[in-house]
Protein backbone atom coordinates (compact mmCIF):
# COMPACT_ATOMS: atom_id res chain seq x y z
CA UNK A 1 0.00 0.00 0.00
CA UNK A 2 1.18 3.22 -1.07
CA UNK A 3 0.56 7.07 -0.22
CA UNK A 4 1.43 9.61 -3.44
CA UNK A 5 1.55 13.31 -3.54
CA UNK A 6 0.96 13.65 -7.25
CA UNK A 7 1.70 17.24 -8.91
CA UNK A 8 -0.11 18.38 -11.98
CA UNK A 9 2.24 18.53 -14.57
CA UNK A 10 2.78 19.11 -18.23
CA UNK A 11 5.53 16.87 -18.47
CA UNK A 12 5.56 13.67 -20.58
CA UNK A 13 9.22 12.75 -19.93
CA UNK A 14 8.40 11.33 -15.89
CA UNK A 15 5.72 11.40 -13.78
CA UNK A 16 5.33 13.73 -10.91
CA UNK A 17 4.86 12.39 -7.45
CA UNK A 18 6.15 11.69 -4.14
CA UNK A 19 5.27 8.37 -2.48
CA UNK A 20 5.79 6.81 0.67
CA UNK A 21 5.45 2.78 1.17
CA UNK A 22 3.04 2.68 4.23
CA UNK A 23 2.95 -1.22 4.05
CA UNK A 24 7.18 -0.81 4.90
CA UNK A 25 6.96 1.53 7.03
CA UNK A 26 4.19 0.49 9.63
CA UNK A 27 5.47 -3.48 8.94
CA UNK A 28 8.98 -2.40 9.65
CA UNK A 29 8.78 0.60 12.37
CA UNK A 30 10.64 2.84 10.67
CA UNK A 31 9.50 5.60 12.73
CA UNK A 32 11.78 8.10 11.12
CA UNK A 33 10.07 7.59 7.68
CA UNK A 34 7.01 8.08 9.59
CA UNK A 35 7.65 11.94 10.87
CA UNK A 36 8.88 12.64 7.26
CA UNK A 37 5.60 11.30 6.00
CA UNK A 38 3.37 13.51 8.78
CA UNK A 39 5.95 16.01 8.13
CA UNK A 40 4.91 16.23 4.21
CA UNK A 41 1.57 15.09 4.12
CA UNK A 42 -0.07 17.59 6.97
CA UNK A 43 -2.56 19.82 6.12
CA UNK A 44 -0.43 23.04 6.58
CA UNK A 45 1.33 22.43 3.61
CA UNK A 46 -1.20 23.02 1.19
CA UNK A 47 -1.17 26.63 2.80
CA UNK A 48 -1.30 29.28 0.05
CA UNK A 49 -3.38 27.33 -2.42
CA UNK A 50 -6.59 28.43 -3.80
CA UNK A 51 -9.64 26.33 -4.61
CA UNK A 52 -7.82 25.69 -8.20
CA UNK A 53 -4.97 24.58 -6.71
CA UNK A 54 -3.16 27.55 -7.74
CA UNK A 55 -0.55 29.82 -5.83
CA UNK A 56 2.39 28.85 -4.10
CA UNK A 57 2.18 26.39 -1.07
CA UNK A 58 5.32 24.78 1.08
CA UNK A 59 5.41 22.07 -1.39
CA UNK A 60 6.28 24.18 -4.61
CA UNK A 61 9.32 25.48 -2.66
CA UNK A 62 10.39 22.26 -1.77
CA UNK A 63 10.02 21.44 -4.74
CA UNK A 64 11.98 23.95 -5.96
CA UNK A 65 14.71 23.14 -3.60
CA UNK A 66 14.56 19.63 -4.49
CA UNK A 67 15.16 20.51 -8.25
CA UNK A 68 18.33 22.10 -7.28
CA UNK A 69 20.06 19.63 -5.00
CA UNK A 70 18.72 16.87 -7.73
CA UNK A 71 21.23 18.84 -10.04
CA UNK A 72 24.30 18.63 -7.72
CA UNK A 73 23.55 15.33 -7.17
CA UNK A 74 23.58 14.85 -10.60
CA UNK A 75 26.86 16.01 -10.80
CA UNK A 76 28.03 14.22 -8.62
CA UNK A 77 27.31 10.78 -9.82
CA UNK A 78 28.50 12.16 -13.10
CA UNK A 79 31.76 12.83 -11.19
CA UNK A 80 31.15 9.47 -8.62
CA UNK A 81 31.49 7.35 -11.99
CA UNK A 82 34.69 8.69 -13.47
CA UNK A 83 35.84 8.35 -9.79
CA UNK A 84 35.15 4.87 -9.94
CA UNK A 85 35.87 4.12 -13.62
CA UNK A 86 39.71 5.18 -12.59
CA UNK A 87 39.31 3.39 -9.55
CA UNK A 88 38.68 0.00 -11.40
CA UNK A 89 41.21 0.63 -14.31
CA UNK A 90 44.26 1.24 -11.90
CA UNK A 91 43.02 -1.70 -9.32
CA UNK A 92 42.77 -4.00 -12.26
CA UNK A 93 46.37 -2.95 -13.58
CA UNK A 94 47.48 -3.40 -10.17
CA UNK A 95 45.84 -7.01 -8.97
CA UNK A 96 47.85 -9.99 -9.05
CA UNK A 97 46.70 -13.04 -10.73
CA UNK A 98 46.64 -15.16 -14.10
CA UNK A 99 44.10 -13.05 -15.59
CA UNK A 100 45.19 -9.97 -14.49
CA UNK A 101 49.08 -11.33 -16.18
CA UNK A 102 47.20 -11.48 -19.44
CA UNK A 103 45.58 -8.30 -19.36
CA UNK A 104 48.83 -6.33 -18.36
CA UNK A 105 50.69 -8.72 -21.37
CA UNK A 106 47.75 -7.25 -23.83
CA UNK A 107 47.71 -3.85 -23.16
CA UNK A 108 51.95 -3.68 -23.24
CA UNK A 109 51.85 -5.90 -26.85
CA UNK A 110 49.39 -4.28 -28.07
CA UNK A 111 46.69 -6.52 -28.41
CA UNK A 112 44.14 -4.41 -26.28
CA UNK A 113 44.70 -0.62 -26.70
CA UNK A 114 43.38 1.59 -24.12
CA UNK A 115 40.80 2.74 -25.86
CA UNK A 116 39.43 -1.19 -25.94
CA UNK A 117 40.26 -1.44 -21.91
CA UNK A 118 38.15 1.76 -21.75
CA UNK A 119 34.70 -0.01 -23.11
CA UNK A 120 35.21 -2.89 -21.12
CA UNK A 121 35.40 -0.39 -18.32
CA UNK A 122 32.33 1.37 -19.16
CA UNK A 123 30.51 -2.12 -19.94
CA UNK A 124 31.35 -2.88 -16.77
CA UNK A 125 30.11 0.52 -15.11
CA UNK A 126 26.50 -0.03 -17.09
CA UNK A 127 26.55 -3.61 -15.42
CA UNK A 128 27.18 -2.00 -12.09
CA UNK A 129 24.50 0.61 -12.06
CA UNK A 130 21.81 -1.64 -13.90
CA UNK A 131 22.14 -4.36 -10.94
CA UNK A 132 22.05 -1.57 -8.21
CA UNK A 133 19.17 0.33 -9.98
CA UNK A 134 16.88 -3.38 -10.27
CA UNK A 135 17.79 -4.05 -6.90
CA UNK A 136 16.66 -0.64 -5.23
CA UNK A 137 13.02 -0.81 -7.37
CA UNK A 138 12.82 -5.05 -6.06
CA UNK A 139 12.95 -6.01 -9.90
CA UNK A 140 15.37 -8.59 -9.65
CA UNK A 141 13.26 -11.52 -9.37
CA UNK A 142 10.30 -10.79 -11.19
CA UNK A 143 10.79 -13.24 -13.99
CA UNK A 144 9.40 -15.93 -12.45
CA UNK A 145 5.91 -16.00 -10.12
CA UNK A 146 5.74 -17.63 -7.10
CA UNK A 147 3.56 -20.63 -5.76
CA UNK A 148 2.87 -22.20 -2.96
CA UNK A 149 4.93 -25.07 -3.98
CA UNK A 150 7.91 -23.11 -4.57
CA UNK A 151 7.69 -20.71 -2.21
CA UNK A 152 10.21 -22.22 0.14
CA UNK A 153 12.80 -22.78 -2.33
CA UNK A 154 12.81 -19.72 -3.69
CA UNK A 155 12.58 -17.80 -0.58
CA UNK A 156 16.09 -19.15 0.15
CA UNK A 157 17.71 -18.72 -3.33
CA UNK A 158 16.93 -15.21 -3.07
CA UNK A 159 17.87 -14.90 0.83
CA UNK A 160 21.32 -16.26 -0.46
CA UNK A 161 21.72 -13.27 -3.16
CA UNK A 162 20.78 -10.70 -1.64
CA UNK A 163 22.99 -11.55 2.00
CA UNK A 164 26.05 -13.06 0.33
CA UNK A 165 25.98 -12.15 -3.96
CA UNK A 166 23.69 -8.43 -3.92
CA UNK A 167 25.40 -4.81 -4.50
CA UNK A 168 23.21 -3.66 -2.06
CA UNK A 169 24.98 -5.47 0.93
CA UNK A 170 28.16 -4.32 -0.11
CA UNK A 171 26.15 0.20 0.71
CA UNK A 172 27.37 -0.21 4.52
CA UNK A 173 30.52 -1.71 3.76
CA UNK A 174 31.75 0.96 0.91
CA UNK A 175 31.06 3.33 3.38
CA UNK A 176 33.85 2.71 6.00
CA UNK A 177 36.16 0.49 3.06
CA UNK A 178 40.08 -0.07 3.95
CA UNK A 179 42.54 0.76 1.69
CA UNK A 180 44.42 -2.46 3.19
CA UNK A 181 41.50 -4.70 2.24
CA UNK A 182 43.69 -6.18 -0.43
CA UNK A 183 41.91 -9.69 -0.46
CA UNK A 184 39.31 -10.36 -3.64
CA UNK A 185 36.60 -12.37 -2.82
CA UNK A 186 33.70 -10.07 -3.42
CA UNK A 187 34.89 -9.50 -6.86
CA UNK A 188 35.14 -13.52 -7.10
CA UNK A 189 31.17 -13.52 -6.06
CA UNK A 190 30.15 -10.74 -8.50
CA UNK A 191 31.51 -12.66 -11.26
CA UNK A 192 29.25 -15.34 -9.97
CA UNK A 193 26.30 -13.27 -10.82
CA UNK A 194 27.92 -11.84 -14.18
CA UNK A 195 27.90 -15.53 -15.49
CA UNK A 196 24.40 -15.94 -14.09
CA UNK A 197 22.86 -12.93 -15.78
CA UNK A 198 24.70 -13.79 -19.20
CA UNK A 199 23.55 -17.11 -19.17
CA UNK A 200 26.79 -18.56 -18.75
CA UNK A 201 25.42 -21.44 -16.24
CA UNK A 202 22.67 -23.83 -16.67
CA UNK A 203 19.50 -23.60 -14.84
CA UNK A 204 19.92 -26.81 -12.90
CA UNK A 205 23.30 -25.05 -11.85
CA UNK A 206 21.84 -21.46 -10.38
CA UNK A 207 21.37 -21.30 -7.11
CA UNK A 208 20.52 -17.50 -6.88
CA UNK A 209 17.33 -17.48 -9.03
CA UNK A 210 18.57 -15.45 -10.97
CA UNK A 211 17.01 -14.25 -15.02
CA UNK A 212 18.85 -15.11 -17.94
CA UNK A 213 19.36 -11.52 -19.23
CA UNK A 214 22.73 -12.27 -21.78
CA UNK A 215 23.01 -8.75 -23.74
CA UNK A 216 25.33 -6.95 -21.10
CA UNK A 217 26.86 -9.54 -19.30
CA UNK A 218 27.59 -12.14 -22.47
CA UNK A 219 31.14 -13.30 -22.06
CA UNK A 220 31.89 -11.38 -24.78
CA UNK A 221 31.29 -7.92 -23.97
CA UNK A 222 34.49 -8.17 -21.07
CA UNK A 223 36.58 -10.89 -21.93
CA UNK A 224 39.33 -9.75 -20.37
CA UNK A 225 38.01 -8.19 -16.96
CA UNK A 226 35.69 -11.54 -16.48
CA UNK A 227 38.89 -13.11 -16.20
CA UNK A 228 40.99 -10.87 -13.68
CA UNK A 229 40.83 -10.77 -9.94
CA UNK A 230 40.28 -7.31 -7.94
CA UNK A 231 41.18 -6.18 -4.90
CA UNK A 232 37.94 -5.65 -2.15
CA UNK A 233 39.52 -2.14 -1.28
CA UNK A 234 39.15 -1.25 -5.10
CA UNK A 235 35.66 -2.67 -4.88
CA UNK A 236 34.19 -0.98 -2.12
CA UNK A 237 35.89 2.53 -3.38
CA UNK A 238 34.45 2.11 -6.64
CA UNK A 239 31.13 1.39 -4.65
CA UNK A 240 31.15 4.06 -2.44
CA UNK A 241 31.84 6.51 -6.12
CA UNK A 242 29.06 5.05 -7.21
CA UNK A 243 26.29 5.00 -4.21
CA UNK A 244 27.06 8.60 -2.77
CA UNK A 245 27.94 11.62 -3.47
CA UNK A 246 29.90 14.32 -1.35
CA UNK A 247 29.54 17.80 -0.81
CA UNK A 248 31.45 19.52 1.81
CA UNK A 249 30.78 17.31 4.61
CA UNK A 250 27.76 16.14 3.98
CA UNK A 251 27.47 12.98 2.33
CA UNK A 252 24.37 12.21 0.27
CA UNK A 253 22.75 8.58 -0.17
CA UNK A 254 22.33 8.44 -4.52
CA UNK A 255 18.52 7.10 -5.13
CA UNK A 256 18.55 4.81 -7.51
CA UNK A 257 15.31 3.52 -6.45
CA UNK A 258 13.63 6.72 -8.40
CA UNK A 259 16.14 7.65 -10.80
CA UNK A 260 15.26 8.57 -14.12
CA UNK A 261 15.89 7.99 -18.06
CA UNK A 262 17.47 11.98 -17.21
CA UNK A 263 19.74 11.24 -15.00
CA UNK A 264 21.00 8.27 -16.42
CA UNK A 265 21.13 9.78 -19.77
CA UNK A 266 22.97 12.74 -18.79
CA UNK A 267 25.84 9.46 -16.91
CA UNK A 268 26.08 8.06 -20.58
CA UNK A 269 27.12 11.25 -22.32
CA UNK A 270 29.52 12.55 -19.93
CA UNK A 271 31.01 9.00 -20.14
CA UNK A 272 31.26 9.25 -24.41
CA UNK A 273 33.21 12.21 -23.75
CA UNK A 274 35.84 11.14 -21.79
CA UNK A 275 39.66 9.68 -23.15
CA UNK A 276 41.62 7.34 -21.49
CA UNK A 277 45.32 7.64 -19.98
CA UNK A 278 47.58 4.47 -19.42
CA UNK A 279 50.44 4.56 -17.63
CA UNK A 280 51.66 0.65 -17.76
CA UNK A 281 54.87 1.14 -15.85
CA UNK A 282 53.36 2.71 -13.02
CA UNK A 283 49.90 0.46 -13.68
CA UNK A 284 47.99 3.99 -13.51
CA UNK A 285 44.46 4.09 -15.43
CA UNK A 286 43.24 7.85 -16.01
CA UNK A 287 40.51 9.57 -18.11
CA UNK A 288 40.56 13.35 -19.12
CA UNK A 289 37.68 15.02 -21.32
CA UNK A 290 39.74 15.42 -24.52
CA UNK A 291 38.47 16.83 -28.33
CA UNK A 292 38.33 13.91 -30.67
CA UNK A 293 35.81 12.06 -28.12
CA UNK A 294 33.55 9.72 -28.59
CA UNK A 295 30.76 11.93 -27.88
CA UNK A 296 32.03 14.33 -31.04
CA UNK A 297 33.11 11.48 -33.62
CA UNK A 298 29.60 9.49 -32.95
CA UNK A 299 27.29 12.26 -32.94
CA UNK A 300 25.71 10.73 -29.03
CA UNK A 301 23.74 13.91 -27.84
CA UNK A 302 21.30 13.62 -25.19
CA UNK A 303 17.47 14.60 -26.06
CA UNK A 304 16.41 16.77 -23.22
CA UNK A 305 13.20 17.13 -21.45
CA UNK A 306 12.06 20.25 -23.61
CA UNK A 307 12.83 18.51 -26.95
CA UNK A 308 10.76 15.21 -26.25
CA UNK A 309 7.88 17.56 -25.17
CA UNK A 310 8.08 18.97 -28.36
CA UNK A 311 8.52 15.84 -30.35
CA UNK A 312 5.80 14.33 -28.57
CA UNK A 313 3.31 16.84 -28.98
CA UNK A 314 4.20 17.49 -32.85
CA UNK A 315 4.11 13.77 -33.93
CA UNK A 316 2.15 11.66 -32.02
CA UNK A 317 -0.69 14.19 -30.05
CA UNK A 318 -2.09 14.74 -33.58
CA UNK A 319 -2.16 10.22 -34.48
CA UNK A 320 -3.62 9.90 -30.76
CA UNK A 321 -6.25 12.79 -29.54
CA UNK A 322 -8.66 11.52 -32.51
CA UNK A 323 -8.75 7.90 -31.78
CA UNK A 324 -11.75 6.34 -29.75
CA UNK A 325 -10.58 2.49 -29.72
CA UNK A 326 -8.65 0.80 -27.33
CA UNK A 327 -7.21 -1.99 -29.65
CA UNK A 328 -5.77 1.00 -32.02
CA UNK A 329 -4.28 2.62 -29.37
CA UNK A 330 -2.82 -0.58 -28.24
CA UNK A 331 -1.42 -1.57 -31.57
CA UNK A 332 0.22 1.74 -31.79
CA UNK A 333 4.43 1.12 -32.45
CA UNK A 334 6.91 4.03 -31.67
CA UNK A 335 10.19 3.60 -33.01
CA UNK A 336 13.50 5.80 -32.29
CA UNK A 337 16.17 4.58 -34.45
CA UNK A 338 18.53 6.98 -32.59
CA UNK A 339 17.65 5.77 -28.96
CA UNK A 340 19.77 5.94 -26.02
CA UNK A 341 18.56 6.37 -22.82
CA UNK A 342 14.83 5.63 -24.11
CA UNK A 343 14.04 9.15 -22.73
CA UNK A 344 11.50 9.74 -26.06
CA UNK A 345 10.51 5.99 -25.77
CA UNK A 346 9.55 6.39 -22.35
CA UNK A 347 7.51 9.85 -22.71
CA UNK A 348 5.72 8.08 -25.56
CA UNK A 349 4.64 5.30 -23.58
CA UNK A 350 3.35 7.62 -20.88
CA UNK A 351 1.33 9.68 -24.02
CA UNK A 352 -0.56 6.81 -25.05
CA UNK A 353 -1.57 5.47 -21.48
CA UNK A 354 -3.05 8.55 -21.05
CA UNK A 355 -5.08 8.17 -23.90
CA UNK A 356 -5.82 4.91 -22.86
CA UNK A 357 -6.39 5.66 -19.23
CA UNK A 358 -9.11 8.30 -20.11
CA UNK A 359 -10.68 5.95 -23.03
CA UNK A 360 -11.28 3.54 -20.36
CA UNK A 361 -12.61 6.12 -17.91
CA UNK A 362 -15.10 6.89 -20.14
CA UNK A 363 -16.17 3.45 -21.36
CA UNK A 364 -17.31 3.01 -17.54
Amino acid sequence: MALRLVRKSTSLARPSYLEFNLETILRENRFPEYQMLYRVMHASRAAGLDNDAKGECVWDLWKKTGEELGVRVREGLRKGVTRALTVLGSGFLNYHSAGNDKLRSALEDGELSAQEYYQELMRLMYRFLFIITVEERNLVFEHLPVTEQTNAELHAKHTLYEKGYSLRRLLARSARYSTAAQYGDLWEGIKIVFRLLGGEETPANNPLDLPVLGGLFNAGQCPHLDTCGLSNARLLEAMYCLRWTVDGNARTLIDYKNMGSEELGSVYESLLELVPQLDLPRRLFDIESSAGNTRKTTGSYYTNASLVECLIKSNLDPLVENITDEQKILSITVIDPACGSGHFLLAAARRLADRLTFLRANDK
